[in-house]
């Protein structure tokens, strides 16, 4: 400790630099004994700061805490010497659980540093893509894994994420406006409760499920993604597509039905925020505000949500499931085949199920939409395959998808023939790099995980390729 004392008097000094002598009596100084272990005096963090060796009403409220959040290179250092200092001092250990999570490195994995030029600055991530799509980014990486890659593309994606949210709530606020809608005294009446709300209310009821789960159990990652997945691509992508023909039909007739979807489309809403809230405080704080001004409750003082056991639902799940599998395989097969988008297409569904028959035509407008057709039929009970048609086969049925016509499958194997012959061969220089023990050992660690990184996205494009291939071949075979 950098403390001298003089032997004669009572001065006291602090420096640097050691003293000559007493600036005082001009007498010998002598230095403090003591030394300053900084991972010794950090060890004593947990009650130390509560107020020890008192014995304070803080230190009986607080000691022992539950949960440690800290890096994994800090076990031995830090860690270690909390849980023997608590159980010397206090008698108990400080913690019960530790939760490690990884160390945030660059894009290539590599450790930041000012003279690498790598240096992520979080304060230009936060003005270029705000806290929440930061925070999120870091929770879906937080895993079992000794290392965090940060690249600030993948932040730019999750503020995309943001933006998804943004937008479902403007339309939902929007509809709620023109409708003179009340959120907050809101009740969806269980007898004109429809299908697409049924859907969502049982898939909402075990996507909390998952996420109180993962939470409890701090695998932050698996969180983080079951939030995206159910956001964008099932609450977003699918249910609000569902509800527009109930929500844009204005006729007194509907009233009764669009006031019910609109009570349930506030309930699923504000539930989804508080559930995405931990991980995303900020935009999910303002927009429940706006969902419940009535009540002016603040989302992080609200209850967190539970799963609803009467909202589980199989049938509404196999039935918009349904749905979703004949709208995918008609879209698969306009994007397999490259049909131009203004090419409208006339798919047949064959199905043995009655009641997937029936929803079929009684959601044709709404498919028609969804699958950017002009027609949709049901196959008859002996019906086989069109000619020239891509087919889809599934676990209910089959869909097919006439292409005569709209493309030509000789011009489009020979096209997708060239971008396979040279895929192969970028395929086969990726393999020699990295066969090569030369270029392991002197190419630096991130130019190697490029190239890494370009095998593995050639292999993929190469399996879709063979995959289009394939189909075209069987096009070609019905139109000899």
């Amino acid at each position: 400790i950098p403390a001298w004392y003089c032997q004669n008097c009572e001065t006291v000094i602090v420096d640097r630099e050691p003293p000559l002598a007493c600036p005082c009596c001009r007498s010998q100084m002598d230095r403090d004994p003591d030394v300053l272990d900084t991972w010794f005096s950090s060890g004593l963090w947990p009650f130390s700061t509560l107020g020890w060796p008192e014995d304070t009403k803080d230190l009986k409220r607080y000691y022992p805490t539950s949960v440690l959040v800290t890096g994994f290179d800090i076990i031995f250092f830090w860690v270690a010497r909390m849980m023997m200092l608590g159980l010397k001092m206090m008698g108990d250990v400080p913690f019960r659980k530790v939760v490690l999570h990884p160390l945030v490195r660059d894009a290539h994995g590599q450790k930041m540093s000012k003279s690498k030029g790598n240096v992520i600055d979080p304060l230009e991530i936060l003005d270029q893509h705000g806290a929440d799509a930061f925070r999120f980014t870091l929770a879906s990486q937080a895993g079992p894994t000794r290392d965090l890659r940060l690249d600030p593309k993948r932040i730019e994606g999750y503020s995309k994420f943001v933006n998804k949210l943004w937008n479902a709530a403007r339309f939902a606020l929007t509809n709620f406006s023109e409708a003179g809608f009340s959120l907050d005294l809101a009740a969806a009446d269980p007898a004109k409760i429809t299908l697409p709300d049924k859907w969502i209310r049982s898939r909402l009821k075990t996507v909390t499920e998952e996420v109180t789960f993962e939470l409890e159990n701090f695998h932050f990652d698996r969180y983080s993604d079951i939030i995206y997945q159910f956001t964008w691509y099932e609450f977003c992508d699918w249910y609000l597509e569902l509800l527009k023909p109930i929500l844009y039909n204005n006729s007194p007739d509907n009233l009764e039905l669009k006031n019910s979807s609109l009570a349930n489309l506030a309930l699923v809403f504000r539930d989804l925020l508080a559930l995405i809230h931990p991980v995303m405080p900020f935009v999910t704080e303002e927009l429940y505000s706006r969902f419940s001004r009535e009540s002016q409750q603040s989302l992080m003082l609200s209850k967190f949500p539970e799963a609803r056991a009467q909202d589980c639902d199989q049938e509404a799940e196999k039935l918009v499931g349904f749905l979703m599998d004949v709208t995918k395989a008609v879209r698969q097969a306009r994007s397999d085949f490259r049909v131009p988008p203004a090419s409208k297409l006339s798919p047949v569904v064959k199905v043995a199920d009655s009641d997937l028959g029936g929803l079929l035509e009684s959601q044709g407008t709404l498919l028609l939409k969804l699958m950017g057709a002009e027609s949709l039929r049901l196959a008859s009970k002996d019906e086989s395959k069109p000619s020239g048609a891509a087919a889809n086969f599934l676990s209910w049925g089959e869909v097919w998808t006439p292409l005569a016509g709209l493309i030509d499958p000789q011009a489009e194997a020979a096209r997708l023939a060239k971008e396979k012959a040279k895929l192969e061969k970028e395929i086969t220089s990726a393999k020699a790099k990295l066969a090569n023990q030369d270029y392991l050992s002197k190419a630096p660690i991130e130019v190697v995980d490029q190239t890494q990184k370009r095998l593995e996205d050639s292999l993929n494009r190469l399996a879709l390729l063979e995959r289009s291939l394939s189909l075209l071949g069987s096009l070609s075979r019905d139109n000899p």
